[in-house]
């Protein structure tokens, strides 16, 4: 009984000291006042990539199965069946896989601390922080996967790239990541859309990479070339599924899409056309 008395004593001290790093650390970097800690979940994340990688090599043993099968018996129709195999396995299954596995590995011991002036982020590897005035860009990645012609889009990443270009990277290895990215996109937000606005309402174009915003309406720089329509013209901005589409009024089709992958502070974009409209014309969906 006093050796367990003891050894909960020493965890708890432990426990205590981990905390005051944490402390420190957001002292140190001038963060403010810690908010809340967000934990890795690495360990679920390594095993689910585990299962896909597993699950890739199944689907091309299948696949080459089916096609021994197709040599030998001359039914050339279930050659069409063995291909989607083999290309699921290794397009998604592997490629994914290898992705957790990687992400994984690299945020081993990793913790968040989201806190009232910025973000601390921790690992093996080191600390980094980043407050919340010294963000210029927010960028999303994506882990785009094909599959029969469609392309999807899984958020993999948040970067938050300094004025000096350099970058603190969040990966898809946290519990409630989307809430991590949610909770940085609205002190982005709080902190710049009055300049943006103000911007807006002196009559400067308002950029986020291809996309720009001007008081006649909304430009996109596409691979031929520009398309641009007015706030009248325009009938919805929809960001979804890691695809920002822009539709025309009249228009069944979207004029035309944009990965969110290339576009800068999507979360300014949205609210500024949101600002701007009304919240008539903005479909988001997280």
């Amino acid at each position: 009984m006093h050796q367990e008395t003891q050894q909960g004593q020493v965890q708890t001290i432990q426990q205590q000291a981990i905390s005051f790093d944490v402390y420190q650390l957001v002292d140190a970097y001038r963060l403010g006042t810690l908010i809340k800690e967000y934990k890795n979940n690495t360990g679920s994340k390594m095993v689910l990539g585990i299962v896909y990688i597993l699950s890739g090599i199944i689907c091309i043993l299948i696949g080459l199965l089916l096609l021994l099968v197709v040599i030998s018996s001359g039914l050339i129709s279930l050659l069409f069946a063995a291909i989607p195999l083999v290309l699921t396995g290794l397009a998604f299954f592997l490629n994914y896989g290898r992705s957790l596995v990687r992400r994984a590995r690299r945020n081993r011991g990793a913790g968040v601390y989201l806190c009232t002036d910025g973000l601390l982020y921790t690992k093996e590897s080191g600390v980094d922080a980043i407050r919340w005035d010294q963000i210029a860009e927010i960028w999303q990645t994506f882990t785009e996967i094909s599959y029969y012609g469609r392309k999807y889009y899984m958020l993999r990443q948040f970067l938050l790239r300094r004025p000096d270009g350099t970058v603190l990277v969040l990966d898809a290895v946290f519990r409630s990541f989307k809430e991590i990215g949610a909770a940085v996109e609205q002190q982005v937000v709080s902190r710049f859309l009055p300049g943006v606005l103000a911007a807006y309402h002196a009559g400067n174009t308002v950029s986020f990479g291809p996309i720009s915003v001007h008081v006649q309406g909304v430009n996109v720089s596409v691979n031929n070339g520009q398309k641009m329509l007015t706030w009248d013209e325009l009938d919805r901005v929809k960001i979804a599924e890691g695809i920002i589409s822009i539709k025309k009024k009249g228009s069944l089709l979207a004029m035309t899409t944009v990965p969110m992958a290339q576009v800068p502070n999507v979360c300014l974009f949205a609210a500024l056309v949101n600002a701007v409209t009304n919240g008539q014309k903005l479909q988001l969906t997280h």
